[in-house]
């Protein structure tokens, strides 16, 4: 029998034939047997006849792996990529070698099919494992005839080998080629200068970050071989608002996989005339391309685009096609391509296909919400990159309240532009300066917003059932002049906590019609379009009216249905009259949080609390001896202390 190889203890094939250094052939080799049985590794290099199918992660591995073959096998075996022969040319080959007792071996990429024929006579198919430090560090012994230090922790391997082999040269110090892989590594999904956080450091990302990292060790365990591939969980739709990173995530998450990043947008498949043919192919093109390299991350950026196949528009048989081309390419996905982690992203997720969405697609669903508190600190420090490490930042992060990721990562380039601009050292000074200058400066537009903000407040406060408050603020941030930033209370949401609900979202309207009386402003856009829709699903969707019917498209209801619009509006009516009775009854605690918010600009849930209960106080206090002067006829009518 002839001699079995195992590299870290010999580069030999034989006793007498002996494999060269090169860094190509000895990763192969490596990969080889990282992921072949001993028994079946003997059987090949003794040259006894033998079918194998090999499936490799990606082309590239392919012709490592070929290598290495080729001088751990006789040189009489058949060894064959099958993606880079023609049609046919693999299958005879391969069955000659099998014909004559000789052992024969298809490599193929994941995704792609062995010849028919050979496939039928193969012994055995077997998935090879991508490369690790491990195997690099022996390749490197090998290669330069020396110890090599241990990697790095925090290193990331290029998913391509070839680049990977090229840094290994003889003659080179082994500490500049760790560099030189991890600069490599570092280059994944980076364009330009893009500095990219570690994903087990990103907390503001929440539960996508959750779910990343559970990809993250589900795609170890399945190259590891402890984990079948019909198991893994790697594709989900990211639903937020623009600037809440949903790019970013999937930039951040390749990184951390160590994987290569490629992006289906509609733009990039409209690249050419737009003909359906050629929109098609392009999309076939950019999906193949993503699953050839798999394990591969793919984000299908803004995927609303494709539209939906029921949409009532003149482009429907257009849309169609695409849809149903986008199904072929996902359907069965997680099976034929377990190393492929599919991330979409939308603004709108009512405008995607249900199809999209079922179970195998893209079923599960995760909402960025906009950083936390310590969310803002994470996103804020990695931008600030080591700088104003001793400065305590919380003002800053009080006044960045309900900011985005984006809108933090545009107030540290702006600072740092003005401090460049001046001609000084970057300082703290510069970022409150930044946010300073998206104050609001016309005093009598501050004082109606921070009555329409306290209108919000209050009701959180005083409703049953209420949305529950966490700060308030009246900046020039986050897309608007003021925000009230609220978490909905644990329990099912019924007709009750959803009028509560309705009733805050309306609260700032009748704030402002108690205060500056019947002149309404425009502040209450977002407020009146929130409420319109929830008081549309509760009587179309949610059962919460005389009838049960359910209506999929409730905007459609409003449009086309002047009865059902006319229903929507008596009920916000009806709850508007409500709340501004609930304020009203309540107006010396509404001006009194106005005053303190223009003063302070931004109030936590407590000291709005203590702003609410010390006017309570002063109001019993003014009222001692005498009648109370507010109506019976309101729950609301009496203030009482609040606990925080």
């Amino acid at each position: 029998m002839r001699k079995l190889t195992v590299l870290k203890n010999s580069t030999h094939r034989t006793d007498q034939d002996t494999c060269t250094a090169d860094p190509r052939s000895l990763l192969g080799i490596a990969l080889v047997e990282a992921s072949l049985p001993r028994a079946v590794l003997g059987r090949l290099i003794n040259g006894e006849q033998y079918g194998l199918v090999l499936v490799v992660p990606s082309l590239h591995h392919a012709h490592i792996v070929e290598e290495g073959l080729r001088q751990l096998l006789p040189g009489n075996a058949a060894v064959s990529v099958t993606a880079s022969c023609p049609p046919g040319e693999a299958s005879t080959l391969l069955l000659h070698a099998l014909q004559h007792a000789l052992p024969a071996i298809a490599i193929i990429t994941q995704g792609e099919e062995a010849p028919i024929a050979f496939a039928a006579l193969a012994d055995l198919t077997i998935r090879v494992r991508g490369h690790d430090a491990r195997m690099v560090r022996t390749t490197m012994r090998k290669v330069l005839e020396q110890p090599i230090p241990r990697f790095p922790k925090d290193l990331v391997l290029h998913p391509d080998p070839a680049l990977v082999c090229r840094c290994i040269r003889h003659g080179l110090e082994p500490v500049r080629i760790v560099r030189a892989l991890q600069r490599l590594g570092q280059s994944i999904n980076q364009t330009g200068h893009e500095r990219l956080p570690d994903l087990e450091d990103c907390i503001e990302f929440g539960m996508a970050r959750e779910w990343g990292l559970s990809v993250k060790r589900d795609i170890a365990a399945w190259q590891q071989g402890k984990l079948p591939g019909i198991d893994l969980d790697t594709a989900c739709l990211l639903v937020s608002p623009p600037g809440n990173g949903k790019t970013y995530f999937a930039k951040v998450l390749a990184r951390s996989l160590g994987l290569p990043l490629f992006e289906i947008s509609m733009a990039s498949i409209f690249d050419n005339d737009g003909c359906l043919n050629d929109v098609l192919k392009a999309l076939r093109e950019q999906f193949d391309a993503a699953a050839a390299a798999a394990p591969a991350l793919l984000l299908l950026d803004e995927i609303d685009s494709f539209s939906r196949r029921d949409a009532a528009d003149n482009n429907r048989s257009f849309t169609t096609s695409m849809i149903n081309e986008l199904l072929t390419l996902l359907d069965g996905a997680s099976g034929r391509l377990p190393g492929l982690v599919v991330v979409a992203a939308t603004n709108l997720p009512d405008f995607i296909d249900p199809a999209l969405r079922r179970p195998g697609r893209l079923s599960r669903t995760i909402e960025l919400q906009p950083p936390d508190r310590e969310g803002r600190e994470h996103v804020l420090r990695f931008h600030l990159r080591g700088e104003l490490e001793g400065e305590d930042l919380s003002r800053v992060l009080d006044l960045t309240e309900g900011a985005t990721s984006a809108a933090i990562m545009d107030l540290v380039r702006s600072a740092r532009q003005q401090a460049r601009g001046l001609g000084s050292p970057f300082a703290l000074d510069h970022i409150e300066a930044e946010l300073a200058a998206s104050d609001i400066e016309d005093a009598a537009l501050l004082e109606r917003v921070a009555v329409h903000e306290a209108g919000h407040a209050i009701a959180c406060l005083v409703l049953p059932g209420a949305p529950v408050l966490n700060s308030i603020s009246v900046l020039g941030n986050a897309g608007s002049a003021g925000r009230v930033q609220t978490f909905d209370p644990l329990g099912p949401a019924t007709r009750a906590t959803l009028q509560a609900r309705i009733m805050m979202l309306l609260a700032g309207r009748a704030a402002e019609t108690l205060v500056f009386g019947d002149d309404p402003s425009d502040g209450a856009n977002l407020d009146l379009r929130m409420a319109t829709a929830l008081a549309a699903s509760m009587r179309a969707q949610l059962g919460m009216s005389s009838s049960l019917l359910y209506h999929r498209n409730v905007e459609d209801l409003l449009l086309k249905d002047p009865a059902f619009a006319d229903c929507i509006d008596e009920d916000l009516q009806t709850l508007l009259d409500a709340v501004t009775g609930v304020l009203e009854q309540l107006l010396p605690h509404l001006h009194a949080l106005a005053a303190r918010l223009v003063e302070e600009r931004f109030l936590t849930r407590h000291q709005v609390i203590d702003v609410f209960n010390a006017t309570t106080m002063s109001e019993r206090a003014s009222l001692t001896g005498a009648a109370t002067p507010r109506s019976a006829a309101s729950r609301y009518a009496a203030a009482e202390p609040i606990s925080p």
